[in-house]
Parts: C-alpha cells; structure tokens; sequence
C-alpha cells in the first residue's frame, strides 16, 4: 500500500469549520486538466501555496490529508512507465480518429466512457504549471546541463474518496491550525 499527504487549496471566507467538515471539495469544471474529481497537490505543500496566491490572490486554506492506495488504483502518468507509454499511443489514435490534436481531459473521459476505467485516482505530473517558482535542481554532472527535479509539480485527481483517510485538517494559514470541526 503506498501512502502520500495531499494538499488541496480552497478560498479562505472565513469558514473554517464549513472547510474542514466538508473538504475535499469536488472540482466540475469544464477545463478540469484530468477530468472531475477531488483536486490536490502530492506531496509538495509548497505548489498549494503558489496556487492559492495565483488562484486565490493569497485569500486560502491549504487542507492536508493522508491518501491511502494500491498502485492497481492509480493512473499513474507520474511512475508508471506502461501507463505513460500506453496513455501517448491511447492519444495518437484518437488524434488519428478525431483528425485534430486532443488534451489530456479528452484522453481521460475517452478512458472514462468507453473503456472499463476503475481508477480511483489520476496522478500527473505538471510541466509550467506556474509562474515564477523555482523548482529545486540538482546537476547530474558538473559539465551538462541536465538535471533531476527533487519538487516535480504532481497533481492528483481523486475520483473514489475511499482512498483518503477522512476528515482532512486545515494546515494554513497558521491561525487556523487545529480549528474544530463542526
């Protein structure tokens, strides 16, 4: 069983009973970059940040819970190689079907619709995701300039809450740290 924290940003209204007693909170949005579901940010606390001071003009709450899973669970665009590989030539056929380039929610609710899906989580890995943050690099060697991403922007999409230990805990801004539930 593989465990992660995960961090999903919400606006602060000054509501932190209303948040913690009812986070996560479920995204239906059109452009949803992988489709319906329960937002968070894997990992990295810091990428919650940046979304609340981009999305939320620095008015949020970063909500923390724990994510319990078996990689059967997952598509993992992050990891899992044969996932990868097989979601790129999933999207080579469809923009062959289609006759136009697709995006990544096109692939995934083409999985979603037509195939025996059974995912409860989507984890992908984010390339530009943000302005103005400094991911943390580490050279491979002195003379090249490759290098290993130690903060990979990962963002995750729970479509089955099952896999999350409910409730989660408001973890900023600081004087909201350990409020009571409801």
């Amino acid at each position: 069983m593989i465990t992660s924290r995960l961090y999903q940003t919400v606006e602060n209204r000054e509501n932190p009973d209303e948040v913690e007693s009812r986070a996560p909170f479920k995204c239906t949005k059109y452009r949803a970059w992988l489709g319906e579901g329960y937002y968070f940010w894997d990992t990295f606390a810091q990428y919650a940040h940046r979304w609340g001071e981009e999305v939320y003009q620095g008015n949020y709450f970063i909500c923390e819970v724990i994510c319990k899973y078996w990689s059967h669970d997952v598509l993992d665009l992050v990891g899992n190689t044969t996932q990868i590989y097989d979601f790129g030539e999933i999207t080579k056929v469809l923009e062959k079907e289609y006759h136009r380039e697709v995006t990544v929610p096109f692939v995934i609710n083409y999985l979603q619709t037509k195939t025996s899906f059974g995912y409860k989580m989507i984890r992908a890995h984010s390339e530009n995701a943000f302005t103005r943050i400094e991911p943390l690099r580490l050279r491979f060697v002195e003379d090249n300039k490759s290098t290993l991403n130690l903060r990979p922007i990962i963002q995750c999409c729970v479509i089955d809450k099952s896999i999350l230990l409910l409730p989660v805990k408001i973890v900023y801004p600081p004087e909201y740290v350990n409020a009571s539930c409801i």
